[in-house]
């Protein structure tokens, strides 16, 4: 079926508004930092989170399972991401097709490595202790009319610091619309729609919610695509990304790309001017991916993320 929606800009920025309102501003902290990150080698290299590049991609899952809605193959993918201060973590995902809409699973792990442990501060460490955070993550996508896709996930969020635990629940919504006009796609969504279930201390925190807008574009006479995409968190926090991805040949893809992130990794230093650039390739062989990402922090270090996808 072929269905044309008119006006399609007043339709996202209207789309966009509502997102935005259904998440107040908040001045509270959050919790669960990895609802931030994008753990897919292609969505890192690519400034994170560039949710109108995610089209047909099982990437998807993490921040935009609109675009869930127009894969049609069972697809595979498993990555690793080693962080600064021994931090690392890793992603696995994979999606089916079925008569009823696409399908999804993901499960996300971060380890923030081992601290001393002591009574008091500045007393000398009497033993360590890890800390974790674990997601799982259930996705559903739809191409509702032609063109156009929605999708939902349900994620469920472990953390464990020492021996206190604390669990949350959480849902993303989003829509993506391949206009057909000038290789335009247009996509707006929002993530982690939740609460805290059970909590470190005595206080709850609020989830990271965030509303997103994204374009992309793919150029007429160059095998470029361009991205721009606007967030806006919980707490009244804006940041952009621009983003591209350069099809070399139908075997490699090189990617980079800049978030206005960049700030809160800035010490005064002279690496700050290098914070918040990622980089990237993809290699595609047959039916297997392989993909590496860069991403800068700064003086705080960089994170690289590598992966393998498949599809059967």
């Amino acid at each position: 079926m072929s269905t044309t929606l008119r006006n399609p800009i007043a339709f996202f920025v209207a789309l966009f508004l509502v997102l935005t309102l259904t998440s107040p501003p908040s001045n509270a902290a959050t919790t669960f930092d990895l609802l931030r990150m994008d753990p897919t080698p292609r969505g890192a290299a690519m400034a994170g989170n560039s949710i109108a590049l995610m089209n047909s991609d099982l990437n998807a899952l993490n921040m935009h399972p609109g675009g869930l809605a127009m894969l049609d193959q069972r697809l595979v993918n498993l990555s690793y991401a080693d962080h600064p201060l021994d931090v690392s973590g890793g992603f696995f995902s994979f999606g089916f097709p079925s008569d009823y809409g696409y399908f999804a699973l993901g499960l996300n792990y971060l380890n923030y490595g081992s601290f001393d442990q002591s009574s008091e501060i500045g007393e000398d460490p009497t033993g360590t202790f890890s800390a974790s955070d674990m997601l799982i993550t259930t996705g559903f996508g739809l191409e509702i009319v032609e063109r156009v896709g929605i999708g939902h996930t349900v994620k469920f969020i472990t953390g464990q610091i020492e021996s206190y635990t604390s669990t949350a629940i959480a849902a993303d919504i989003s829509v993506h619309w391949d206009t057909g006009f000038r290789w335009i796609e247009l996509a707006a969504g929002i993530t982690n729609i939740g609460t805290q279930l059970q909590s470190y201390g005595e206080t709850k925190e609020d989830l990271p919610t965030a509303a997103h807008l994204g374009v992309a574009k793919q150029l007429e006479h160059l095998p470029v695509k361009l991205s721009l995409t606007g967030h806006i968190d919980i707490n009244s926090e804006y940041w952009g990304a621009l983003a591209g991805e350069f099809t070399v040949s139908p075997i490699l893809q090189l990617r980079a790309g800049y978030t206005t992130f960049a700030p809160n990794y800035h010490v005064g230093g002279s690496q700050d001017a290098i914070s918040g650039i990622s980089a990237g390739l993809g290699l595609h062989y047959f039916d297997t991916n392989l993909d590496y990402a860069f991403y800068s922090q700064g003086a705080i270090g960089q994170v690289h993320r590598i992966g393998i996808g498949y599809k059967f």
